[in-house]
């Protein structure tokens, strides 16, 4: 019976250690970060294209959202956007509400702009606490920017639970073989 416990202690006690590691200590908060243009850089107009990342956080078009935090994005050249709890972002010039990770703006003057990306819950208002990146740059006239095309991020979260059931299930069976195996036979 000792040389039981003893064999399966240490595989009982590396699950454990896996299963608790599987769990983050806080839930990490969304990211959004401009990749394209630079900040400070110079791009050749009239159409600029602009290309970002997240983490995080799951995006979904607000029309397929089934939950508020399923979020989307929302670009904004040259207009400061209003962060206020609650309240939808507008539509206009300049504005730009999307699920896609790049949007192109056309016919953008030659001089200094600033490009801000907010992320927004599915009713169009943003993300509270407030997840939003700035970047400022210059446009030439030229022919335009050409920027490679990024695939949206997803968070794969299955591989932590698939791992903590396994781990849950071979604690579960360890303890049955130990009880099993500690009743006196007759």
């Amino acid at each position: 019976m000792r040389k039981l416990r003893r064999y399966l202690a240490a595989p009982v006690f590396v699950l454990v250690l896996l299963s608790i590691s599987a769990f983050p200590a806080v839930a990490a908060e969304p990211t959004v970060r401009i990749t394209s243009p630079a900040n400070g850089s110079t791009v050749a107009g009239p159409n600029v294209t602009v290309t970002w990342e997240s983490s995080d956080v799951t995006i979904k078009p607000p029309a397929e959202a089934m939950a508020k935090e399923e979020g989307h994005y929302h670009a904004f050249l040259d207009v400061v956007p209003d962060t206020t709890a609650g309240k939808p972002f507008g539509k206009g010039e300049g504005i730009v509400h999307t699920a896609e990770t790049s949007t192109t703006f056309e016919n953008v003057a030659p001089g200094e702009h600033t490009l801000t990306l907010v992320l927004g819950y599915n009713d169009h208002s943003a993300w509270q606490p407030v997840v939003e990146d700035k970047v400022m740059f210059t446009v030439t006239e030229g022919l335009g920017q050409v920027a490679p095309a990024s695939g949206q991020m997803q968070p794969n979260h299955k591989g932590p639970i698939l791992l903590v059931v396994i781990a849950s299930l071979a604690i579960i069976l360890g303890g049955v073989v130990l009880r099993g195996r500690s009743t006196p036979t007759r």
